[in-house]
């Protein structure tokens, strides 16, 4: 828990002990810092900001200088534009493939519906001839599950 974190909770007990000690919600933060202050060697963060910096508006010649953003060339805009826009076309282009998991899920769930049809048929062949062809074609879909699943 950081200062500010546990002076809002300071506060936050403060107004729920004292509900009418003070009338705005700042007046409770304010106490809640002095507390804190006091159990931190009288440092706290409340109200405390960076210090702005102050620019030079004196060159070095003694004359005053004009801070002007220096106006980008349109060739220049146009290059950033199409690195820009190529960038994202490739990032589009890699979003829409989707997942490697979705992909091997979707391939696997093709082969076992593939398998099922190979052995559907198997059942119903004839000859013996034609179940062992049909027998070939389900250990290669077979063969490619597996490496899937690995």
């Amino acid at each position: 828990m950081n200062a500010l974190q546990w002076i809002i909770k300071e506060a936050k007990k403060l107004r729920r002990e004292y509900p009418k000690r003070f009338a705005t919600w700042k007046e409770y933060v304010a106490q809640a810092s002095a507390i804190y202050a006091k159990k931190h060697g009288g440092k706290s963060p409340v109200g405390h900001k960076r210090k702005k910096r102050k620019v030079s508006s004196m060159g070095a010649s003694g004359k005053k200088v004009k801070h002007m953003k220096r106006r980008t060339s349109s060739k220049r805009r146009k290059a950033i534009h199409s690195l820009k826009s190529a960038h994202r076309r490739e990032g589009a282009a890699i979003r829409r493939l989707g997942s490697v998991s979705h992909h091997v899920g979707k391939a696997k769930h093709l082969l076992e519906h593939e398998i099922g049809i190979l052995e559907t048929r198997k059942f119903k062949a004839g000859k013996k001839s034609t179940k062992r062809k049909i027998q070939k074609r389900i250990t290669a879909a077979k063969s490619k599950y597996r490496r899937l699943a690995s």
